[in-house]
């Protein structure tokens, strides 16, 4: 009930629209009190005289808040508030309640916060403290559904972003090597975007009795650096023409400096396998080549050139090493070392030499290299073995031999 010595002052911000409240109480002059007082607040007021007649109404036509008496036959404040907090239609279970209670101990405060109602108010009420807690609850409800309409738009539009990266996802891949042959020469990959697409990519050229393996890794990771590599890919199948891994980068330098003016550049190395065994190197702004020989010692071939694109010209220079039977190199981009160590500083390329030395295959390699942490940025690492006369097939991007 109302309390009759209230202030009669309507409230500051009186509702521009008619908001309907549903007042549920067994006491038919309470109801028809709160009902009146609320209809000279502006609100429209319909009524129940219990929980299941209030269940009923809410069902057929839900309002936009509900004051319920904590005291009522067949089924009371509580068990209405619970039943519609389980309730299967989402709209039902996210209406407001506000409990009406006689008591005013804090075990009543507690019960009626704990059957789910959003607030409270004691019998009699002031009719300002009632317009207040109405209000309150209305604009709360309007706030949590503009919430929840962003929130099923933030999901659509995510769904689509997600589609639009696993499509780009299959047009990166689909530029990858997918089989090659280089006699005398076996191969094995681990191709790892940090998400879906990334900015590294790789080719493999076979030239004959010989072949090319070109690394590029664009600045930055994710869609923005993916954006590049379709169009690095094609850089360099252009200038793969030229046997000279140097006069390579050179050329597909001029190439990404004319497109961006300076504004995007990338890493790469390239490296021209022969058949006897010699691979010559070439790298720009790219971390070193790693030599490993027959008794597990690891030799660095350092890039010559800085990064491609920042300068019309580079200054190329083209190193030549010779593996024996067994021997192996390892071209990689800088994410093979992002991980962080035990002691939460990161990999170096130092610490990659040693764990190279001990671990020739690709996989162990990855993994200790990995540590307890995961990477966290685009991974590409090739590692190239000098066979015996004839290689078996290039492995499928993302696997590792």
């Amino acid at each position: 009930m109302i309390d009759p010595r209230a202030e009669q002052f309507p409230p500051a911000n009186p509702p521009t629209a008619r908001t309907r409240v549903l007042v549920a109480d067994d006491d038919a002059a309470s109801r028809r009190l709160l009902a009146l007082t609320l209809e000279a607040l502006g609100f429209a007021a319909q009524t129940a005289g219990d929980g299941v007649e209030a269940m009923q109404m809410v069902e057929s036509d839900p309002p936009a808040i509900i004051l319920l008496d904590f005291e009522m036959p067949r089924l009371n404040g509580a068990e209405t508030c619970a039943r519609l907090r389980q309730h299967p239609r989402a709209e039902l279970r996210n209406i407001p309640v506000i409990m009406l209670t006689a008591h005013t101990g804090e075990a009543d405060e507690v019960a009626c916060l704990g059957a789910g109602a959003n607030d409270f108010i004691a019998k009699p009420s002031a009719r300002a403290s009632l317009a207040a807690r109405v209000e309150t609850q209305v604009r709360l409800r309007a706030l949590n559904d503009v919430l929840r309409t962003q929130n099923e738009e933030l999901a659509r539009w995510r769904e689509a972003q997600m589609a639009d990266l696993e499509a780009a996802q299959r047009v990166q891949r689909a530029i990858l090597p997918t089989h090659h042959t280089l006699p005398g020469w076996n191969f094995a990959v681990r191709y790892a975007p940090l998400i879906q697409v990334g900015g590294d990519i790789y080719g493999v050229v076979p030239m004959g009795d010989s072949g090319l393996v070109w690394l590029a890794d664009a600045a930055g990771h994710g869609v923005a650096a993916a954006l590049c590599t379709t169009l690095v890919a094609r850089l360099f199948d252009r200038a793969a023409k030229d046997a000279d891994p140097g006069r390579i980068l050179a050329r597909v330098n001029v190439e990404l400096h004319e497109i961006f003016h300076g504004k995007s550049m990338m890493s790469a190395a390239c490296a021209l396998l022969l058949p006897d065994g010699e691979i010559c190197f070439a790298g720009a702004g790219h971390p070193p080549l790693l030599i490993r020989r027959v008794n597990g010692e690891v030799e660095s071939i350092a890039s010559k050139s800085t990064l491609l694109g920042i300068g019309a010209e580079v200054s190329s220079g083209v190193q030549s090493v010779r593996l024996a039977a067994g021997e192996s190199a390892l071209l990689y981009t800088d994410g093979l070392y992002s991980s962080q160590t035990a002691d939460g500083t990161r990999q170096t390329i130092e610490n990659l030499s040693r764990v190279f030395s001990n671990a020739p295959e690709l996989s162990p390699l990855i993994d200790r290299m990995r540590g307890e942490s995961s990477f966290d940025d685009d991974l590409t690492a090739i590692l190239i073995e000098r066979g015996s006369s004839v290689s078996p097939a290039f492995p499928a991007p993302g696997g590792a031999g």
